[in-house]
């Protein structure tokens, strides 16, 4: 888990000089609303549009600050 985090912040710092540091934070946003999804399929996790509808704010609340 360690390595995956530590890939992670190389990709997201190499990412970032790339191109403009908002659209790879709107990129790394959208995965919160993919990871809500995951947890329903694997973990059978309750209450899922509460769930859907609070990552899909944080990911729109990103997109407006763009």
């Amino acid at each position: 888990m360690g390595l995956l985090s530590a890939l992670t912040s190389i990709f997201q710092i190499y990412a970032i000089s790339l191109t403009l540091v908002a659209y790879v934070s709107a990129f790394k946003r959208i995965s919160a609303v993919l990871s809500v999804f995951r947890g329903r399929l694997i973990f059978k996790e309750k209450e899922i549009r509460e769930r859907v509808l609070g990552a899909t704010i944080m990911v729109l609340g990103v997109f407006i600050i763009i």
